[in-house]
This record gives structure tokens, C-alpha cells and sequence, in this order.
């Protein structure tokens, strides 16, 4: 990083007397363990690193430590935060626990082991409603964020602000007031931009890195959040969700959820804003047992059973690798009747014979290979610009669209009274429920067996594949 050209102006906001006493601990105190919440945003992310800068500029011993598994947002890639490690190091009774940007002591994650075994717990934050939890608490709540109050503490301290500390520092103010739009930006954070800019922080890097380095399957999810988006009290609360089939449909990972509600707060009038996102049963219970973000990849129809692949953790960032893989199901198809959904919960909208045992056998070699399916009118996709299962559900009858398929295999394994029971190995994306529409029938049970090399003989929530194994099989 290139060194500023100006001189720097000096902050002219003196240390308000409260901070004292955390500048005091700092100073008599030598081994710092840093961290800060889960689900971290830029002002935790930016607060954490300029701490730790400071500290080891301090000589002090520092290690920095975030809860869990789950990766860092993407948008802050760009950031030196190899250091920041995912496991209590061993010797953190040893050390001063020093909570930023925390407003209870839960957020930190759910081990309470970091507590139980700090010896000390310092915090600096800047939410009105901080529980106080450390021994000694530091909190400003009409500061722009957390990083507006390192700053002033560094100040008290004697800190040099290098180039590093400003760059953290301002990724902090300039996120957590939303590039100085909220409500929160005030003139002293625009004079701590300043001044940041001018001790050496990449303005520009750090637009590009937070703001203009967006996934793409991110961009998708977030439009599908806008599409939910509905306004309540006059306009004053936004409210927004996200469904499995959202995730699922565009290869997005629940990490890349983050930061959407902040589009929501864009809304004109809107005084409050609302992201719902939808867990599954399963997922809910490992996130809770593990404490890392977890996620999917690819849902199951709500009638269906079997094998669902969770990721967990830095694994999450991986799951356009595995949403495309084949799937295998064992399905039984009811022959006599088509229904309105194309599973046992529609309604029977077609009685008939069921086919012969010859003419169900020419049916399925027409079935096998290449073939173009009419997606189910009860899904996710999109027909003029709405989702087809709620056209569905207000009885609006559409033609649904043709969607090319791979059947890789299709075995009978039985017929019996106009049940055909079939096992099918198909690209990613086709609908049984389609296969099954196709034969003149409808699901009566579906049960995923494999999603590509992985078993549902092997599926236990208990069990945890390492993600080099799972990436070795693919």
C-alpha cells in the first residue's frame, strides 16, 4: 500500500472519560484473545483485525478466534484475516478475552467454554442494548459503530494508526453505516473517514472488495428476496423470505444471505425491515449442535424421504459443486389417477385404467435417455414472472414449461395393482413427479437414494465426511 501524500489531521475528539478503564487493563495486561460475533459484517471483521493490529503493536501477545465453521463472508475475502482461528487455542485460560462489536456474550457462539475459561473479559462495542457481560465494558451507543470506538481508544492508548489499522478501521465505519447513508453517520464518523483515508486506507479497494465483488448465485438469491419482499403499517415494515427451493434453485449457500436485509432497509418509509429464512428441521439441528452455519444441498419435495447432503461450516462455500450432482430415487407411481400436484397430497384430477405390463414397459424405454418433461404446475419456477405453485394455489391454470432432462436409468422393480415401483438415476433439477405425470400416473412415495457418490445407507447426522474426502469422490 502506497503511503498518503498529505499530512494527516490529527482527531480532535478527545477520549471520553470511561474509557479509561479498558485502556488501563490493556496496558497492565499482556496475552489478548480477540474476537467478535458470529455471522460477522464489516464493522465486526474490520474492529477485530484493527485490535489485533493495535495490541501486537502494543507488544502485546494477540490471536484473534471466530466461533464455529461457518466461512467468512465472501465480500471480505480481500481482508488479511488468515490468522483468525476457528478453535479455542489451547492456552485461551491464559488469555485476556477481548469481545468487540458484541452486544451479548451468546453471539460470541454457542461453546461456553470461551467464558468459562477467560480469565478476564474485556468488551468495546457499540449496540444500545449490550448486556455487559465482561468485567470491564466499554460501550458507546451513539458511536457509528464499533470501530469509531477503537479508534477513540487508540487514541487514548498512543496507537499509531498505520496504513493496516486505518484500512481495518474504515471497513468498519463505511460498512457499518452503510457506505454513510444510515442514520448512524454522523459528523464525527465522516471526520474519521477522513482522517483513516489519510493514514493510508484504499478507499477504492475497499469498495471493490466489499461492494462490486458479488457471486453471482448471490445477485440471484437476492433477487428472489426482493420478489418476496411485501410492505406492511403504511409502508413503515418491509418484509421479506427465503425459501429452501431459493437456495437450492440458484446454487446459492445460506452464507450468501447475508447482507440482503439491507436492501430491505433501502425501501422508502420503511422504519423496520424483515429477512425470513426457512430451516429445515435437520439443518437446525446440526447448526445447533455444531454452532457453524449450515446448509443444504438441494432440497427435498415435503412428501419425499431419504438422503440429504448438509454442508457445514468452510463446506458451505462449496455447494455449487454438489447441488449439480445426479440423483438417484426409488419411487412408487400410482398408474390409475394423475393428481394436481403429481404427489399424494394434490387432488385427483384424472381416473383411468392403468397400463398393461407391455405398454407400461414401451412407456418407460420412451422415458429413457434425453427427454423434455412438462415441469409440475406445484414448483418454483417461474411463469410470467410469478412462482407457478402460487398460481396453482389460487386455482389459475397456466402452461407449464418444457424442461430437457437426463435419464441416466430407469429400472422396474415391480408392478403390482397399477403401481409401478422404479428406480431412476437423473440429472439434477428433473422433477419425478414429472416422470410420473409422463406415465400417466403420480408419485405415491419418493425416496432419494443418492446424491452422487454419497448413499443414504451412509446418511447419519452423527457422522461428519471431512470436506477433502467429500471433494476426493466427486
Amino acid at each position: 500500500m502506497s503511503s498518503p501524500q498529505t499530512s494527516p489531521t490529527p482527531l480532535t475528539t478527545p477520549a471520553k472519560p470511561d474509557f479509561e478503564p479498558v485502556a488501563d487493563e490493556v496496558r497492565r495486561r499482556s496475552r489478548f484473545l480477540v474476537t467478535t460475533h458470529e455471522n460477522p459484517d464489516g464493522d465486526a471483521l474490520g474492529s477485530m483485525l484493527a485490535l489485533h493490529l493495535a495490541l501486537e503493536q502494543l507488544g502485546k501477545d494477540s490471536s484473534m478466534y471466530l466461533a464455529g465453521d461457518a466461512p467468512l463472508p465472501g465480500e471480505y475475502k480481500f481482508m488479511p484475516l488468515d490468522g483468525v482461528g476457528r478453535h479455542l487455542p489451547d492456552d485461551c485460560g491464559a488469555r485476556t478475552l477481548f469481545a468487540v462489536d458484541c452486544a451479548n456474550e451468546s453471539r460470541i457462539g454457542p461453546d461456553p467454554e470461551i467464558l468459562a475459561q477467560a480469565p478476564f473479559v474485556l468488551t468495546v462495542d457499540h449496540h444500545h442494548d449490550n448486556t455487559c457481560f465482561g468485567n470491564v465494558n466499554l460501550v458507546v451507543p451513539d458511536a457509528s459503530s464499533t470501530g469509531e470506538v477503537l479508534a477513540d481508544l487508540f487514541e487514548l492508548l498512543g496507537v499509531e494508526i498505520t496504513p493496516e489499522i486505518a484500512e481495518a478501521l474504515y471497513i468498519a465505519v463505511v460498512t457499518d453505516t452503510g457506505r454513510f447513508q444510515y442514520t448512524n453517520t454522523s459528523p464525527k464518523a465522516m471526520r474519521l473517514a477522513a482522517y483513516l483515508i489519510e493514514r493510508g486506507a484504499d478507499v477504492h479497494k475497499v469498495f471493490q472488495g466489499v461492494y462490486e465483488s458479488v457471486e453471482f448465485a448471490k445477485l440471484k438469491l437476492l433477487a428472489r428476496a426482493l420478489e418476496h419482499a411485501q410492505v406492511y403499517e403504511g409502508g413503515r415494515v418491509v418484509v421479506s423470505y427465503l425459501a429452501h427451493d431459493d437456495f437450492s434453485d440458484v446454487s446459492a449457500p445460506e452464507p450468501y444471505a447475508e447482507g440482503i436485509i439491507d436492501y430491505l432497509r433501502a425501501v422508502q418509509g420503511a422504519d423496520m425491515s424483515v429477512l425470513i429464512r426457512e430451516p429445515l428441521a435437520v439443518v437446525h439441528r446440526i447448526r445447533s449442535r455444531t454452532g457453524a452455519r449450515t446448509g443444504h444441498a438441494g432440497t427435498l419435495d415435503p412428501f419425499a424421504s431419504g438422503l440429504l447432503v448438509l454442508l457445514s461450516g468452510r463446506a458451505t462455500k462449496l455447494a455449487p459443486k454438489f447441488v449439480g450432482l445426479d440423483k438417484r430415487y426409488r419411487t412408487q407411481i400410482d398408474l390409475s389417477a394423475r393428481t394436481s400436484t403429481g404427489d399424494p397430497e394434490g387432488e385427483v384430477v384424472e381416473r383411468h385404467e392403468p397400463p398393461e405390463p407391455a405398454e407400461l414397459e414401451h412407456a418407460l424405454d420412451g422415458l429413457r435417455g434425453e427427454v423434455e418433461l412438462r415441469v409440475p404446475a406445484a414448483s418454483a419456477v417461474k411463469v410470467g414472472g410469478e412462482r407457478a405453485y402460487r398460481l396453482h394455489r389460487r386455482g389459475v391454470e397456466v402452461e407449464m414449461p418444457v424442461r430437457r432432462s437426463h435419464v441416466r436409468e430407469l429400472e422396474l422393480l415391480g408392478y403390482d395393482r397399477g403401481v409401478a415401483e422404479i428406480d431412476l438415476l437423473v440429472s439434477s433439477g428433473t422433477y419425478v413427479r414429472a416422470i410420473a405425470d409422463a406415465l400417466g400416473g403420480h408419485c405415491a412415495s419418493l425416496r432419494r437414494t443418492e446424491v452422487g457418490p454419497f448413499s443414504v445407507d451412509e446418511a447419519d447426522e452423527e457422522r461428519v465426511i471431512a470436506v477433502e474426502d467429500a471433494l476426493a469422490r466427486l
